[in-house]
């Protein structure tokens, strides 16, 4: 089972689980990407076995709408830390915000907030900034594919941001605030879409029970092909043999049985054939 949840502001994610797991009584319950405190919005959330489904969620692109507060920086990049204004910050005009939210569209690097779940050497960013450690935080590739300014009146800005999975809105609006030589840090973030998924098809957590409406694998990666197993196939597959085929595939295919999913398995091109790689 698959739910789009609507997480508040001011809880975290892993409390949006535990009222799931309250609710529906099953303890086997995961979801495809933390969002912080501070942030309210989409999450995709899996139960039972088909939690071994939510790594193939987790790399889809994200949406978000964020607003921000120039001319003072947050030592944990949003409103939640310790708040520093920067003096004589210069009083940023839209056209010339404009123009560095240009800069910032594309690939670029970008380097995790210190308080963050990043892992270095074994443990957690936030882990080494609660204890005073100063530590490298390497730099990561990611893509802004696009950034929209929707609304601006200084010093509140609010931003669109469609960007890869692992991209890190809080180090953004940091880096854009850097940038500006003003400073910057969050103050509001939503995030809307989880690859084709949209916030407007997501349950309140407060609102939800056992009888809400689900939302199928298929329709969160309607990209991925779909493959319908023999009764003799399907024994194969759970046996981790690989079935014959005629038919061209992408890398990942979905292995089904009665229209359940029961296996994700892996095309071989060289040998025509489809390897399970997982089964359910």
């Amino acid at each position: 089972m698959f739910f789009l949840i609507n997480k508040p502001s001011g809880i975290t994610s892993h409390d949006v689980i535990y009222r799931l797991r309250k609710v529906t009584g099953i303890k086997r319950i995961g979801h495809a990407g933390t969002l912080d405190p501070l942030a309210s919005g989409l999450m995709a959330v899996a139960v039972g076995n088909d939690t071994r489904l939510l790594e193939y969620l987790v790399g889809l692109d994200k949406e978000y709408v964020c607003t921000f507060r120039l001319g003072a920086t947050s030592t944990t990049y949003d409103s939640e830390g310790k708040i520093i204004e920067i003096e004589n910050a210069p009083q940023i005009t839209e056209s010339q915000l404009k123009k560095v939210l240009r800069e910032f569209t594309g690939d670029i690097y970008q380097t995790p907030p210190i308080f963050s779940a990043v892992k270095i050497q074994g443990r957690k960013a936030y882990d080494y900034a609660r204890s005073g450690e100063i530590v490298n935080i390497p730099q990561r590739l990611i893509t802004i594919f696009h950034l929209e300014l929707t609304n601006f009146k200084y010093p509140e800005v609010t931003i669109k941001v469609h960007c890869s999975s692992g991209t890190y809105i809080r180090s953004l609006v940091h880096d854009i605030g850097k940038r500006l030589n003003s400073g910057a840090y969050i103050t509001k973030l939503e995030r809307t879409k989880i690859g084709e998924a949209s916030i407007d098809q997501a349950i309140n957590v407060d609102d939800f029970t056992k009888e809400s409406e689900q939302i199928s694998f298929s329709q969160l990666r309607p990209d991925l092909l779909m493959y319908e197993l023999s009764e003799q196939e399907l024994m194969n597959v759970k046996q981790g043999k690989a079935i014959s085929t005629k038919k061209s595939f992408q890398s990942v295919v979905l292995g089904l049985y009665n229209k359940q999913i029961v296996s994700v398995l892996e095309y071989d091109l060289n040998h025509s054939s489809l390897r399970p790689i997982k089964n359910l």
